[in-house]
């Protein structure tokens, strides 16, 4: 499971099992950080023999649209246009 941390953080298509093997949803994957009480909680839930040794987070994100996908080039650089102002005045 680490490898696939490693490798790239998105699992789709023929990395899927199941209904969703071969198909366009992506799996955003993730190492989650959990806290003492967390931790607890999920060690009192598993079998005694089990030890939990990472937790991770998958996300699911489908995002359905009628409208065809837009190409174009992809952004290079980016100049950010934030107003500046004196310290208690308006922009």
């Amino acid at each position: 499971m680490l490898q696939t941390f490693h490798d790239g953080r998105l699992i789709s298509g023929p990395d899927l099992a199941g209904p969703y093997q071969g198909t366009a949803l992506e799996l955003a994957v993730r190492l989650e950080t959990l806290g003492l009480d967390e931790t607890s909680r999920i060690c009192e839930g598993l079998e005694p023999s089990s030890q939990l040794s990472v937790s991770d987070e998958v996300v699911i994100v489908v995002i359905s649209s009628e409208r065809e996908p837009i190409s174009g080039l992809p952004v290079i650089v980016t100049i950010p246009q934030v107003p500046m102002s004196a310290p208690g005045g308006t922009a």
